[in-house]
């Protein structure tokens, strides 16, 4: 079971396996609703304990060793239960579902689930500046498509085709379902043992079967019971920010050093300072983002810059600063679409293509340049102001 936090401390959603309610609080409630006979109860209880102004405290160490299922059949069942509960919160909590069904969450889902590639800026809480304790890797749902055939979608798709007789789009349908259920086997936590080719392919039927059981429960309890998602639902506060729609390129870096312990937090100050004295737009690092300063955030192109300072005893430091520059994706998606109405108008004339990509190409690396040149003297002028000392990084 994962839990929801809002901050390092604080839950809006506590599993039910491992959880303990002042008694009057749960009396001021109204108890536990026992038509959740399955599942959803704890999801229940903790929104309306939120609801009446109780907090929902997270402790780390609170640990119980909890049965997970070790039949088939049982499992299936309890996906079923899941689907039947998800619908029952539906017809309790309206407000908290959206338009496809999806339960809202102000805070961050925090599962046992294994990280898949790099974090990304936003999926990290470091505090702002770097200054936060206790991080942690926030992971969030994916937003592939093909999550959309991992359910009861590729099952309708697939009965439409052999309606309508198109053999060979049914099979494209239900590999692509497979493929779906490859790629969440894939991703499943790291196990501490090695699996025979039975287990993995047990493994994959399961990733392919639990989606459908889930949601054909769900949808068929949404109808047994009129519950329907809201279509504007009434969470306004959220907790993780949205992934950043830019590219960052390092141009960079350089090194400053301290024999008086004087570190980042000095700099930045006289960094944010010079910025301000240059009436310039920035904004500092809310405690998500890869960059500590951003420069014109609002820009296609903007430079940030990011530091860290090393202690080396004695009140010695050595404080690094990384330089930016941040590009939207916005920008990149035009360029590729102008290049693409260029060859198209100008099919007879690559010549001219080629010239006029590469002068815009040009002028972007020009702007780039003259950007890194600004933000270097502002850095060394931040640091000659704290006492820094300029070396080679």
């Amino acid at each position: 079971p994962a839990h929801v936090l809002l901050y390092d401390t604080e839950a809006e959603h506590l599993p039910g396996c491992n959880i303990a309610i002042r008694r009057e609080a749960l009396l001021k409630v109204g108890g536990f609703q026992p038509v959740f006979t399955t599942a959803g109860d704890d999801v229940d209880i903790c929104w309306r304990l939120r609801a009446e102004g109780g907090k929902l405290r997270f402790l780390a160490a609170a640990m119980v060793w909890h049965h997970r299922r070790f039949s088939v059949r049982a499992y299936l069942r309890q996906q079923h239960g899941y689907g039947k509960a998800e619908a029952l919160l539906m017809k309790e909590h309206p407000h908290r579902f959206g338009p496809l069904g999806g339960a809202r969450w102000r805070g961050a889902i925090y599962g046992d689930w294994s990280l898949t590639g790099n974090p990304t800026e936003g999926s990290i809480f470091h505090g702002p500046l770097g200054h936060g304790l206790f991080q942690g890797i926030y992971l969030q749902g994916g937003n592939f498509w093909l999550d959309w055939l991992s359910g009861v979608l590729w099952v309708a798709l697939a009965l439409v085709s052999l309606t309508l007789g198109q053999t060979e789009l049914v099979l494209v349908i239900v590999a692509l379902s497979l493929g779906m259920a490859a790629c969440k086997m894939l991703h499943l936590p790291v196990f501490p043992f090695v699996l025979r080719w039975q287990d993995k392919l047990l493994l994959w039927m399961l990733c392919w079967l639990q989606p459908v059981v889930r949601e054909w429960a769900r949808l068929a309890d949404m109808v047994r019971l009129n519950a329907r998602p809201n279509w504007k639902p009434a969470l306004r506060e959220v907790f993780v920010p949205e992934r950043p729609r830019k590219w960052t390129i390092p141009l960079g870096e350089m090194g400053f050093w301290s024999e008086t312990g004087v570190g980042r937090d000095p700099w930045l100050a006289a960094f944010q300072n010079l910025l301000r004295e240059e009436h310039l737009a920035f904004r500092p690092d809310d405690g998500w983002r890869w960059f500590d300063v951003e420069v014109n955030p609002e820009a296609l192109v903007s430079p940030a810059v990011i530091s860290v300072t090393e202690h080396h005893g004695d009140g010695r430091s050595l404080t690094r600063v990384r330089l930016l520059l941040r590009l939207r994706l916005l920008l990149l998606a035009g360029s590729l679409g102008v290049a693409g109405l260029l060859l198209f108008a100008f099919p007879k004339q690559p010549r001219f293509v080629f010239l006029t990509l590469t002068a815009s190409a040009f002028l972007l690396i020009l702007s780039a340049l003259l950007q890194r040149a600004a933000m270097r003297r502002w850095v060394i002028k931040a640091a000659e102001n704290v006492g820094l000392v300029p070396v080679k990084s």
